[in-house]
C-alpha cells in the first residue's frame, strides 16, 4: 500500500511521510520528515535523570525508515538519514544553573537499527556547545552530584557489558564552543572559561580498544591566550588507554587571585602562565608530565589568609626566576588509578611545595645545580685577623656571580660587622710581631721575622730592645723563686731565668698592641669588600644587588673566621 501523509504532531511539529506499507506484516519502507519537534514532547522516551531538568530543545529528522517483521534476519527497525537538535539546554534540577547546552547539533549520515540495537553516525556538527563544571560551596563537584560517584569497577570498561548498544561517530565537529569552570568554595569565587572552542573528535566508538582522536583548540579570556587539546583516548574506557596533550598559553595570572590569595597568602599583581600537559594512561597506570612556564610573576599585597602555606613564597619565586623573569618547571607525576587516595591535583601541588621548600632551605645548593661551584660560595673562610680572600673562594664566588646574574630578583647580603675576640687576638699578635720585626731591623728589608724559631737568648735580647723603645727604660723582670731552682744546674737555672724573662716581657709588651673597636670594624668591612669585589669582578652583576650588612659578622669555625652570605 502506497501512503502519503502530511500532519502536525501536537499542533507544533510538521510531519510528512511517504512510502509503502504491507498491512499484514507491518513491514514498511518510508521517507520521514519531521521538524520543529519540541523534545519535551518526547520526554517519556528519554533517559530519566532526576538531577537534571530539560529546559529546551527542538528536534528534527529526515530520512528512510524501514520496518521488518520481527524474527527476520534484518533489523526490526532501521532509520537512515539526517537529524538535528537546536536550542538544547539542560540545567541542574536543584538550582537551575546551566549545565549543558548547544545552539545547533546537525547529524549527517545517521544509521540507527533496533533488533539488534546499534547507532552509527558519519558526521555530527555541534555549534555553540556549552558545558559547565562547578565546585559548590561545600566543595562538591556538580558532575559527581548530578551523576553520582559510582562508576565502572577498576579494570572494567563501560563497553564491557554485552547489553550496551554499540555506538560510533566517525567525526564530531565542534564550532564556537565554551567550557565554563566555577569554584564557589573559595572567597571570592573563581570563574573562568575556555571559549571559541573548535575542532574535531574522530573515531568515537564504544567498541573495545577503539581510540578516538581529539584535535581541539580555543582560548582563555581572549584570542591572545590560546588553548589546544590533542591526542587519543578510549572514550568508553579512558582508564585503559589515554594519551592526551593540552597546552595553555599566555594566560593572565591575576585571574587566579582567589587561589593565590588563599593558598599562597598574596595576591598576584602581574604575570602570565603557559603550560604543556601530557597525560598517558595504560591499564590504569598513569604517567603525567607538566611543563609549567610562569613569566614575570609579581606578588601584590598579602591577604592574611589563614589557609596560606607556611613557606617564604617571595624568596622561592626570586630563586626560581631566571634573568628574563621566567620560572620554568617540569613536574612529572606517576601513579595508579587503583589507589583511592591518588589525586593528581594534590600531588602536583605537593611537588610544587616541596620544590619551594628545597630551594628556600638550600638556596646556594639550588644555584649550584644551575651554576657549578656556586653552592660553595655560601661560606667564605678567612684566616683570623686577615682580610685576604682565600684562594679557594675565587671560583665559587665567580659561579655565584653568574647565578645571581641569572636570578635578577635575588639580592645578596655580605656580613660586614666588626670582627670578634678571635680576630682581636690575631690582630694584636700581628702588630706585636711587626713591632718586633722593626726592633730587629727587618722592617726595612721586608724580611719576615721568625720569632718562633729564635732561641731564648735571641728572643730575650729582642724583647728587651723593644721594651726600651716602647718605655724608654731598661726592662727589669722580677727575680725567680730560688726555691724552685734548687735542684737545677747553673745552665738549667739560666735557661729557666731567660724563659721567665721572655714570658714577663711578652706579657708586658703584648697589651700595648691591642686593637680597638675601630680596627675590628675596619677588618669586618675589609673582608666584606673583598668578597664584594670578587663577585663584581666580571662586570656582569649589578652592584646595587650586593649589600654589605653590618648587622651580620664573621663567626669562628674550625680555626678560621667564617662569613656566611645570605640570599634575599
Amino acid at each position: 500500500m502506497q501512503i502519503e501523509l502530511a500532519a502536525t504532531v501536537n499542533e507544533v511539529a510538521p510531519l510528512e511521510v511517504t512510502g509503502s506499507v504491507v498491512p499484514g506484516t507491518v513491514a514498511a519502507e518510508l521517507q520521514v520528515d519531521v521538524s520543529r519537534m519540541p523534545i519535551e514532547q518526547v520526554r517519556a522516551y528519554l533517559p530519566d535523570v532526576p538531577t537534571i531538568r530539560l529546559q529546551s530543545g527542538i528536534a528534527a529528522a529526515k530520512g528512510a525508515l524501514v520496518l521488518q517483521p520481527e524474527g527476520g534476519p534484518a533489523p526490526a527497525l532501521r532509520f537512515s538519514g539526517d537529524a538535528a537538535v537546536s536550542d538544547f539546554e539542560l540545567v541542574e534540577a536543584g538550582n537551575g544553573r546551566p549545565f549543558l547546552s548547544w545552539g545547533q547539533l546537525d547529524v549527517d549520515g545517521l544509521d540507527y537499527t533496533a533488533g539488534p540495537d546499534a547507532l552509527r553516525v558519519a558526521t555530527a556538527t555541534v555549534t555553540r556547545p556549552y558545558a559547565r563544571v562547578i565546585i559548590a560551596e561545600d566543595q562538591s563537584l556538580n558532575l559527581a552530584r548530578l551523576f553520582g560517584d559510582a562508576g565502572p569497577a577498576p579494570g572494567t570498561a563501560a563497553n564491557a557489558s554485552p547489553g550496551t548498544m554499540p555506538v560510533s561517530i566517525a567525526r564530531l565537529a565542534m564550532k564556537a564552543g565554551t567550557m565554563s569552570f566555577a569554584d564557589f568554595s573559595i572567597e571570592p569565587d573563581f570563574q573562568a572559561e575556555i571559549d571559541a572552542l573548535q575542532g574535531s573528535i574522530t573515531g568515537l566508538s564504544t567498541a573495545p580498544r577503539s581510540r578516538a582522536k581529539i584535535d581541539l583548540e580555543g582560548q582563555v579570556i581572549n584570542r591572545y591566550s590560546p588553548v589546544s587539546i590533542s591526542g587519543e583516548t578510549n572514550i568508553a574506557a579512558y582508564d585503559q588507554y589515554t594519551d592526551i596533550r593540552m597546552a595553555f598559553e599566555n594566560i593572565e595570572l591575576p585571574i587566579f587571585n582567589p587561589y593565590s590569595g588563599r593558598w599562597a597568602g598574596y595576591a598576584i599583581s602581574k604575570g602570565k602562565l603557559s603550560t604543556e600537559l601530557h597525560y598517558r594512561i595504560d591499564e590504569r597506570k598513569l604517567v603525567a608530565d607538566h611543563h609549567v612556564v610562569v613569566d614575570q610573576l609579581e606578588w601584590g599585597d598579602a591577604t592574611g589568609s589563614k589557609d596560606k602555606v607556611s613557606l617564604p613564597i617571595r624568596l622561592g619565586t626570586s630563586l626560581l626566576k631566571d634573568r628574563h623573569g621566567v620560572i620554568d618547571l617540569d613536574l612529572p607525576v606517576t601513579g595508579t588509578l587503583d589507589d583511592p587516595s591518588f589525586r593528581i591535583g594534590p600531588v602536583v601541588w605537593q611537588i610544587i611545595k616541596n620544590l619551594i621548600v628545597k630551594v628556600v632551605t638550600a638556596p646556594f645548593a639550588f644555584l649550584g645545580s644551575l651554576f657549578e661551584g656556586a653552592e660553595a660560595a655560601r661560606y667564605v673562610d678567612f684566616e683570623p685577623g686577615s682580610s685576604t680572600l682565600p684562594a679557594t673562594a675565587g671560583d665559587s664566588l665567580a659561579a655565584l656571580s653568574k647565578g645571581l646574574n641569572d636570578r635578577p630578583a635575588l639580592n645578596l647580603d655580605i656580613p660586614a660587622g666588626p670582627a670578634d675576640a678571635t680576630d682581636a687576638q690575631a690582630l694584636q699578635e700581628q702588630r706585636f710581631m711587626a713591632a718586633l720585626a722593626r726592633a730587629n731591623g727587618n722592617a726595612a728589608e721586608g724580611t719576615p721575622l721568625d720569632y718562633a724559631g729564635m732561641d731564648a737568648k735571641d728572643r730575650l735580647d729582642l724583647l728587651e730592645t723593644l721594651y726600651r723603645q716602647e718605655t724608654g727604660v731598661k726592662a727589669d723582670p722580677p727575680a725567680l723563686d730560688k726555691a724552685g731552682l734548687a735542684d737545677q744546674s747553673w745552665s738549667e737555672r739560666r735557661a729557666s731565668r731567660r724563659e721567665a724573662d721572655v714570658a714577663w716581657l711578652e706579657a708586658q709588651l703584648r697589651p700595648r698592641y691591642a686593637v680597638g673597636d675601630t680596627e675590628l670594624s675596619q677588618l669586618g668591612q675589609a673582608r666584606a669588600v673583598a668578597v664584594q669585589e670578587a663577585l663584581l669582578a666580571s662586570g656582569d652583576l649589578d652592584p646595587t644587588r650586593v649589600f654589605l650588612a653590618s648587622a651580620l659578622k664573621a663567626e669562628p669555625h674550625d680555626g678560621r673566621m667564617r662569613l656566611e652570605l645570605a640570599l634575599k
